[in-house]
């Protein structure tokens, strides 16, 4: 009988601890948004990586790159890279 009233009792106090109305406002985390991107010259990458001729270069992680294809206005942009073609 004793069990049972402390049992009882013990789940009376805890169910009144939880659900108690007083609860610290937390604030908002602060979000800061990326940085923006700034445009590469693809251009210029490419002659970059084309002329960088040693044996120990490592692969360029292009992924988070925001090129600017400029090549477009410049027909003969890599020209100088090939050669005239002959």
């Amino acid at each position: 009988m004793y069990k049972t009233i402390a049992t009882v009792a013990l789940a009376a106090l805890l169910t009144a601890c939880g659900s108690s109305d007083f609860e610290v406002p937390s604030s908002p985390p602060v979000v800061t948004p990326p940085p923006a991107p700034t445009k590469l010259s693809f251009s210029q990458f490419v002659k970059d990586q084309v002329n960088n001729t040693t044996d120990t270069r490592t692969p360029v992680d292009i992924n988070q790159l925001d090129f600017e294809f400029d090549a477009e206005d410049d027909p003969q942009a890599f020209d100088s890279l090939f050669g005239d073609g002959t």
